[in-house]
């Protein structure tokens, strides 16, 4: 089954490697040690394997589903069924060798689509942004920008050459009319001196949100009525989605000429690749003589570049129309399914999850097929991992990526989903939902929602011998290695009682969790320099008696063994504490440690 495929590579990938490099070259380990930081806080990046067509896909760009259908690979092979003696390289950079008569064509083809003056065709969507951010602005220039802005656009403006970077709130017209009130009042921008570039997107690809462009539009024509402030605009969720034939929410808007730069990219809507950028000549021009993926990379090979003419022939055919009606259909129906559960409400109320798309959304007349399902900070992973095991695939997402405490799945809708694949999805979520009620309310033993167990289980593989050759090394530390200091906390702890020939085993007094208050005997006040001691924790099972050979450090009213300690050799805890004793320190300096989490 896919899921235990995706569950067992995601649990291997976040393994700690670094620890385990000690004699590799240090430039490998530090990048592992980086890695690790990663691995430890679950952001860590990886490849998935690739599902098939029985999973639930609600997570690839394949929005009209051209790909899947093997639509743009049909209009693919019929336009290089036209040039049977085309070259596969461009042979050197549009300044060069590679500015070709096919690549000129498909991009005039492309802008009068679009209704743009001209286009510019760049490898990816990322390219296209990131360069042209880069080559339009000039020394004392200004980069006014909405907060949540893809990251091409942040390296762009990370190698421009505009003085000032400032951000505005996310589709906030009000902030964004503060922010250039402040850099009107810088010298230079009033008389049109310096110039402002203001950086937006059509469709925004965490949120799901659509730009206020009219209400923005205007507002920057009075504040500058020289010109010299200009949208640039991310297209890349809106083309082949929105706007007469998919083209576009500046389309939709009849923008076309009041838009100075407009990015389109190829390998959502459209099933093919590269990105496109709309403007005026003299901006192609600017990017021709100074944007460095013009200049010192080879131009898009014919391939590449037919691929994208496929995809408009596709559009220009008006064959996305039924597509983005699908797909309007399916997330009204999931919206619909999901507001109306019985736990919706509840859970919404108890921050277990929310839907911002989800308010009002009757009365929205195009719905985007990005729905995000906001969580609590963690809790984005476990309902991934439900999705996942319920053969559904959608994508988890966490800061960096977007904000601290924004946590979400991210869905994404297609044409090849329909409405019952758009019920279940709802469902599942409220399952998940459900659970994560019942754990809250106190009503069952687990403090995991079932999917994250089973991730654990996965990690395991159903076996405990990694536990028992864990306790078998401590073990041969004990008795054999009489140098080796050993500390432990936590789930350690127990590691070490069963190495000294005591049982873990569950504590008939339930789970024992949260700040412990932990009485201390005579060596544990020596050790910690305090009276008493409170332990972070959270267990069921326990250490049932001290081993015979060690000091008792401490006991609570649930648990009898809190802390085993040799002096010099041994020490551990049930839970951690902020406490720093001298003894500690000289442990931590030893020649050797064990810490198990």
């Amino acid at each position: 089954m896919y899921a235990d495929r995706m569950l067992t590579q995601w649990l291997q990938d976040h393994k700690p490697r670094a620890t385990s490099m000690k004699h590799q070259p240090a430039f490998y380990r530090n990048l592992e040690q980086a890695m690790d930081l990663a691995r430890a806080d679950h952001s860590l990046f990886v490849a998935k394997p690739r599902w098939d067509d029985s999973v639930l896909d609600f997570t690839s760009s394949d929005f009209l589903s051209f790909n899947r259908t093997g639509r743009i690979r049909e209009a693919f092979q019929g336009e290089l069924s036209q040039y049977e003696d085309f070259r596969l390289s461009a042979s050197g950079s549009r300044v060069q060798y590679g500015n070709y008569d096919y690549l000129i064509q498909t991009e005039k083809e492309i802008a009068a689509f679009h209704g743009a003056e001209t286009a510019y065709i760049a490898h990816s969507g990322y390219m296209a942004n990131a360069g042209t951010v880069a080559a339009v602005t000039l020394p004392g220039d200004a980069i006014v920008y909405d907060e949540a802005v893809h990251a091409s656009t942040h390296e762009g403006m990370k190698v421009s050459l505009a003085q000032h970077r400032l951000a505005f709130r996310h589709n906030d017209p009000d902030s964004l009319r503060e922010v250039l009130g402040e850099v009107k009042g810088y010298p230079g921008f009033a008389e049109g001196r310096f110039s402002i570039l203001i950086a937006i997107e059509s469709v925004y690809s965490m949120d799901g949100d659509i730009c206020p462009l009219e209400e923005m539009l205007q507002m920057v024509k009075d504040l500058f009525p020289l010109g010299n402030a200009q949208f640039i605009i991310d297209e890349a969720h809106s083309n082949g989605v929105m706007g007469p034939r998919g083209s576009g929410l500046v389309n939709m808007l009849g923008l076309e000429k009041e838009i100075a730069i407009r990015i389109h990219v190829c390998s959502k809507a459209l099933g093919s690749t590269g990105g496109v950028i709309l403007c005026n000549k003299t901006i192609r021009d600017r990017l021709i003589s100074n944007a460095r993926f013009a200049i010192y990379s080879g131009a898009p090979s014919f391939p590449m570049v037919a691929s994208m003419r496929a995809g408009y022939r596709l559009l220009e055919n008006n064959e996305a129309e039924e597509p983005i009606q699908k797909i309007q259909s399916n997330v009204r129906h999931f919206l619909e399914t999901i507001t109306a559960h019985p736990v919706w409400d509840e859970a919404v109320d108890q921050g277990i999850l929310n839907i911002p798309l989800a308010e009002d959304y009757e009365s929205i007349e195009h719905l985007t097929h990005i729905v995000p399902v906001l969580t609590r900070p963690k809790h984005e992973l476990y309902l991934f991992f439900h999705l996942m095991i319920n053969n559904i695939n959608a994508y988890n997402i966490s800061f960096p990526v977007v904000p601290k405490g924004k946590s979400r799945v991210r869905l994404v809708f297609h044409a090849h989903n329909d409405l019952d694949q758009a019920e279940t999805l709802a469902n599942a979520i409220c399952e998940w939902a459900q659970e994560m009620l019942v754990i809250e309310d106190g009503q069952t033993d687990n403090v995991l929602p079932s999917a994250a167990r089973r991730g654990h289980d996965s990690f395991t593989s159903g076996s405990n011998n990694w536990i028992l050759k864990l306790v078998d090394f401590t073990k041969s530390l004990l008795h054999e290695q009489s140098r080796v200091r050993i500390m432990a906390v936590c789930f350690g702890h127990q590691i070490v009682g069963r190495a000294y020939g005591e049982t873990a085993e569950r504590n008939p007094l339930g789970w024992e969790v949260s700040v412990t208050a932990v009485t201390l005997s005579e060596t544990g006040k020596r050790v910690f320099g305090c009276d008493s001691l409170a332990l972070h924790q959270m267990h069921r099972d326990v250490v049932r008696r001290y081993p015979a050979s060690v000091k008792k450090l401490g006991h609570s009213d649930r648990c009898e063994v809190q802390g085993i300690y040799v002096t010099n050799r041994v020490h551990d805890s049930a839970g951690t504490s902020g406490v720093r004793c001298h003894d500690c320190l000289r442990v931590a300096g030893a020649e050797a440690r064990i810490c198990a989490r």
